[in-house]
């Protein structure tokens, strides 16, 4: 079964948003900046979920990608708390 236009670009999107998250984490990891890091993190895994729910294609570790995800958005917002 072919993908329709609409789904293979949206499916491209998805992908791309995934490692474009990744990278960007990577450099903000090197640089040192928690928040930055958790923020793209949390990109990447949402992007990873709605994949797999929209698709059903699962990327490996999507079972611990769900369950992070919670943690890695209360530890973001925890980092960003402006008191």
């Amino acid at each position: 079964m072919a993908l329709s236009k609409k789904a293979a670009k949206e499916i491209a999107s998805l992908v791309n948003s995934i490692m474009v998250s990744e990278a960007m984490g990577a450099a903000a990891k090197a640089k040192g900046d928690k928040a930055d890091t958790t923020m793209w993190r949390v990109a990447s895994y949402a992007r990873m979920i709605e994949l797999a729910d929209k698709y059903g294609i699962e990327l490996p570790g999507l079972p611990v990608v769900r369950e992070a995800l919670p943690r890695q958005k209360a530890y973001y917002d925890q980092l960003t708390l402006v008191g």
